[in-house]
């Protein structure tokens, strides 16, 4: 049992390092030609090592002062042989500048068209609320971490490298005991530095300091959003226990963390910091070896003067470090999302004969969760099928199945006989139509909010649908009118987004129409003119109806109760209420609950014969 679990351990593993991506994976998939990048990180490191220019020119007329007795030309040339390196420096780390950002840019707009697209072929149901969160994080936050990392990060750290190279060498050619004392104080303290990083990781703390940071943001808008209820129901102090608790969970991690890692992070800042420190006892013991060498005595000091220099660039490194350990988190948010899987459509070329939605032992299930079980019926063309239940029963879920939100676990869905499977996805989007209980508008003009639904459409085309809709007259008496921008100090009620959508669904005309609560937000007046709007839509069509409130759904042709994924009962209104059974109970309950009313004492009446009256 113990070598079983030993294996799935080591398959885990291995599988989790070959979906292990890179940020050269993200820039083979932008499909961005590396050349410029290349030509711009070359161009730094020459700047870099052009850097070096003035330190040579120092050491060299310093030798000029020890052993020439008339050295103020010399002095003069290499003066200007410094200034000039300084500005080849410059000319050549901005011009690699301005290719790196060049090559930053251009990898920007390519990964993120290519994201785009591929979002727009990945199956509806993705984009809940939290995937809907990891995209605006990824597209805005995590963008400007990689544009970042190629303008800047990469860059740096190759021509830091080569800066680091250089200068060895050149300590190397002078005196080899000296620059091994260098290069061993280096060593030991990015070793220190490593050994931190490798702590850290092995520990889980990277894991556990994004985990404890998404609690502390989540908690923070839970706080923000419930404010209303919080106040109102006086749960204000629970509330923001739980805000608090993250926050403190977060104090004493970093304080633990800071605590391991600390003593290092010294030890390391001391090495880099203090190579002088180390280089002075070893150059005072050759010193006194030597003493009557003046050309040591040159180098000795040359040393002294590098040694500070050579430390600046060391430190880069832990920066970059800390920089790689959060661009890894931002490459793999972006291929979880790159990763998923995009629908493919099917080459059905043909013209449907018919419209008819049939489901055929249709089961589905949302990662463990078992929503639907092997649920069979026909939606016939020009019909309208109703779906009715307790929230929670799946009858939403049946909706969302038909334009692929979702692909169901088993069974067949068909569109006019052929699976839509088979069918090419757009030409599913193009002929069926979903009115939302919940509707998201563009920021956009209501003009164009309503017109998307329809490529190439008239102005009296969109103004007849929103007629139709109910909604001509509320638009109108917005101070833009059509030419309203949404989101923009301009905000409508849900009813009113409701009757745009009815407007876009008028407008786009489709054969299939899923109305899921299409009225929910209406008050009495607007649903009567929804319904009304509604009743024009439906002709013709198959119509697939989720509703609560089942006064809206008495003259359906077919009505299906589906009640724990399953349909329990289906027939007309009068059959359903003659057989008493689940629907006629809850019928009974809707027909109760709009006809019971407060009296002046404080209790419930059902004034159910005034009602009607």
């Amino acid at each position: 049992m113990f070598d079983k679990k030993e294996a799935n351990l080591v398959m885990k593993k291995e599988t989790a390092k070959k979906n292990k991506k890179s940020i050269g994976d993200i820039v083979s998939y932008s499909d961005t030609n590396k050349g410029i990048l290349v030509a711009g990180i070359f161009f730094v490191s020459i700047g870099m090592i052009f850097s070096i220019g003035p330190i040579v020119a120092v050491y060299k007329i310093i030798r000029e002062l020890f052993f020439t007795n008339n050295p103020g030309a010399n002095i003069i040339t290499y003066a200007l042989y410094g200034v000039i390196s300084i500005i080849f420096a410059y000319l050549l780390t901005y011009i690699g500048g301005i290719l790196c950002h060049k090559f930053s840019y251009r990898l920007i707009a390519n990964l993120e068209k290519k994201m785009i697209l591929h979002v727009g072929s990945l199956p509806l149901g993705y984009f809940t609320g939290n995937n809907k969160a990891k995209m605006r994080q990824v597209l805005s936050t995590d963008m400007k971490q990689i544009e970042g990392y190629f303008s800047h990060q990469l860059p740096n750290l190759i021509s830091t490298i080569v800066l680091i190279l250089a200068m060895l060498v050149f300590m190397f050619k002078m005196n080899i005991i000296l620059a091994l004392t260098t290069l061993g104080t280096i060593v030991v303290g990015l070793a220190i530095q490593v050994a931190i990083m490798v702590k850290i990781i092995k520990s889980g703390g990277l894991t556990e300091n994004f985990k404890i940071l998404d609690n502390i943001n989540s908690a923070t808008s839970e706080y923000v959003k419930g404010m209303p209820e919080v106040k109102i129901f006086g749960n204000a102090n629970k509330s923001f226990k739980n805000f608090s608790d993250s926050v403190n969970q977060y104090r004493n991690f970093t304080s633990s963390m800071t605590a391991k890692i600390r003593p290092g992070f010294v030890s390391f800042r001391v090495f880099i910091l203090s190579v002088a420190t180390f280089i002075v006892p070893v150059g005072i013991h050759l010193l006194i070896k030597n003493s009557n060498d003046t050309e040591f005595i040159v180098t000795f000091i040359f040393f002294l003067i590098a040694a500070p220099a050579i430390s600046v660039p060391c430190l880069k490194l832990r920066d970059f470090a800390e920089g790689m350990n959060l661009l890894e988190e931002v490459v793999q948010r972006i291929w979880e999302i790159i990763g998923e899987e995009e629908i493919v459509g099917g080459d059905f070329s043909g013209n449907l004969k018919h419209y008819d939605i049939e489901f055929e032992n249709v089961s589905f299930s949302y990662e463990k969760e078992q929503v639907l079980n092997s649920i069979n019926f026909k939606a016939k063309q020009g019909e309208v099928t109703a779906l009715v239940g307790p929230s929670g029963a799946g009858k939403s879920t049946i909706g969302v199945l038909i334009p692929r939100f979702y692909e169901p676990t088993d069974g067949t869905i068909k569109i006019g006989g052929i699976d839509i499977k088979d069918v090419p996805f757009n030409f599913l989007m193009d002929n069926v139509s979903f009115v939302f209980q919940d509707n998201d508008l563009i920021s956009d003009t209501i003009f164009n909010n309503i017109a998307m639904a329809k490529k190439g459409c008239k102005n009296e085309e969109v103004i007849d649908a929103a007629k139709k809709a109910r909604c001509h007259d509320f638009i109108m008496n917005l101070e833009d009118g059509y030419e309203t921008i949404l989101g923009k100090g301009v905000y409508l009620s849900g009813g009113e987004k409701q009757r745009i959508a009815v407007a876009r669904a008028i407008l786009k005309n489709a054969p299939v129409l899923i109305l899921d609560e299409a009225t929910s937000y209406a008050d009495a007046a607007n649903e009567y003119l929804m319904q009304e709007a509604l009743s024009e839509l439906v002709k013709d069509k198959t119509v697939i109806m989720i509703a609560h409130r089942l006064g809206t759904i008495k003259n359906s042709h077919q009505i299906l109760v589906v009640s724990d994924g399953n349909i329990i009962e289906r027939g007309t209104h009068e059959t359903l209420i003659e057989k008493n059974g689940a629907y006629s109970r809850m019928f009974d309950i809707f027909d109760k609950a709009n006809t019971w009313k407060i009296n002046n004492e404080g209790g419930w009446h059902n004034d159910r014969e005034d009602y009607f009256r």
